[in-house]
């Protein structure tokens, strides 16, 4: 089990570059949905961290399959035990989420479905229903968490546009004094719904719920 082996040294180091957090104890029993906004690839990792030392249990987390592409990526993903996009059935992601959390366990998703690193955006982009579907489909709680990295690790390219690759973003946490901050709000409950009766007056709502409450956190606006 990568977690159990990882917990010595790797959760440990993680914890370390985080060590500003706040709210641990809103943390709810397993099983919930962690979704919190998203400015570099390593995002989930110390949010796995502090989450683990809490409940032990592994975080499944959402990823594109686009992120995938690399060899040694898959064999990360599929170690970590992440949950994979298939961008021929978005639907599948789903399903497959659904059915970890009604085994008890915890999965985590970014909603905004990109990175928003622009340091000067005030605004988080606008949500993807996915974190809704699931919510509803299941009846466990989402626990809304801000991440912020001070400063934050980015890089310019040539087009002076912002982005941050996994390789730099680990490198300037562990050898730049970077730190990251999270703020975990209070779980929030929604009432369960069969597939077949959830509307979109319903999931655009509880988009919006979830996402003016991730942005509440993190200082930002959800204009949408």
């Amino acid at each position: 089990m990568p977690y159990r082996i990882s917990q010595f040294i790797v959760i440990p180091l993680l914890k370390k570059i985080s060590d500003n957090v706040c709210g641990i104890n809103n943390l709810p029993k397993p099983p919930f949905i962690i979704a919190s906004n998203h400015i570099t690839q390593i995002d989930a990792l110390p949010i796995i961290a502090h989450v683990f030392s809490i409940h032990k249990k592994k975080v499944y987390y959402i990823m594109r399959q686009t992120r995938t592409d690399n060899p040694l990526t898959r064999i990360a993903v599929a170690w970590a035990g992440c949950i994979v996009v298939d961008n021929k059935n978005k639907s599948g992601v789903i399903e497959d989420a659904v059915k970890i959390l009604n085994k008890g366990n915890i999965v985590g998703i970014f909603p905004e479905g990109a990175r928003n690193s622009r340091k000067n955006s005030q605004n988080l982009l606008k949500g993807k229903t996915g974190v809704a579907r699931i919510a509803h489909r299941t009846g466990v709680p989402v626990v809304p968490i801000s991440i912020k990295a001070s400063p934050e690790p980015h890089r310019i390219d040539d087009l002076g546009n912002e982005f941050s690759y996994f390789p730099d973003a680990l490198f300037s946490l562990f050898f730049e004094k970077n730190r990251i901050s999270i703020n975990i709000g209070k779980p929030i409950s929604f009432d369960k719904i069969p597939k077949n009766e959830l509307d979109y007056k319903t999931i655009t709502e509880t988009t919006e719920m979830i996402m003016k409450s991730i942005g509440s956190l993190c200082d930002k606006s959800y204009p949408y």
